[in-house]
């Protein structure tokens, strides 16, 4: 089995929760899921404590995301003199977050559709004003004229708002 279908088969949980005094170690769907579990060792270790005492130092008790994971890499048959029937070597690799399954709602898309245009609306307004190509525009000069821009796109909004309303019959 190749490493992406070793990757692909493995469901694994991007969560761990781990209380390395007791070699407790577990995986978790959620942050909070292994939160959760860490919070129980910290409980476990007070209680134990009640009776026993804290040791000089703190519990070494660690939850967070899981980045790594190891795969098997290559096996080979063993030589027939061999105990094993297997060579098999082992590597480390990245885990891969699992696409999201959950569909945008119309209401999803149509905001970011909306955040495109007024995004290729000010870069627009943006080279009209300025003559410039906004691919010519550093990051520092592009953030510092944002607040112009976004002054300008709801002065041209309210202007065509206004021209709209006069011309559908409105107060002039």
């Amino acid at each position: 089995m190749s490493i992406e279908e070793q990757k692909a088969a493995q469901a694994v949980d991007r969560y761990f929760a781990a209380d390395a005094s007791e070699g407790d170690f577990g995986t978790f769907a959620t942050l909070d899921e292994a939160r959760s579990a860490a919070e129980r060792m910290l409980f476990d270790a007070s209680d134990s404590a009640a009776d026993y005492g804290w040791e000089n130092e703190p519990p070494r008790i660690y939850y967070g995301e899981l980045m790594g994971h190891c795969l098997e890499e290559s096996r080979m048959p063993a030589p027939g003199d061999s105990d094993f029937e297997y060579y098999v070597t082992f590597g480390l690799h990245p885990i891969t977050k699992p696409v999201d399954p959950t569909p945008y709602t119309h209401e999803d898309v149509m905001r970011l559709v909306e955040a495109d245009m007024e995004y290729d609306e000010a870069r627009r307004l943006w080279e009209f004003t300025t003559g410039v190509d906004p691919d010519d525009v550093s990051d520092e000069e592009w953030k510092s004229a944002s607040t112009r821009i976004e002054e300008a796109i709801a002065n041209r909004h309210a202007a065509l708002a206004a021209f709209t309303h006069q011309s559908q019959g409105g107060a002039r």
